[in-house]
């Protein structure tokens, strides 16, 4: 019987390290693991995140012998809210 575990989430928030973690745990126990990405399209919010990139509110992280890059959009309370906004806006479109 097939089992699902769904993880949702905004762009670095983590879900590609908390995926990878499960993964490992379920595999050492003798589970066949696999994911997939479903993603929507993001119009609005995927300029923004080159923005991010250049003016350093996302950076570039190696965790586990892989590069990430983490959003650290906390660091700016306005730009947080707008990008939220955007988010949601990108979703509805």
């Amino acid at each position: 019987m097939k089992q699902f575990i769904v993880i949702s989430g905004i762009d670095g928030c983590g879900k590609t390290t908390i995926i990878e973690q499960i993964r490992q745990k379920l595999e050492q126990q003798g589970y066949k693991t696999q994911y997939e990405w479903m993603r929507y399209n993001h119009r609005l919010v995927k300029p923004v995140h080159g923005f991010c990139r250049i003016v350093g509110l996302s950076r570039k992280y190696e965790v586990d012998g892989q590069y990430i890059w983490r959003h650290e959009f906390y660091r700016n309370k306005l730009f947080s809210k707008f990008y939220i906004a955007l988010t949601w806006l990108d979703v509805l479109l």
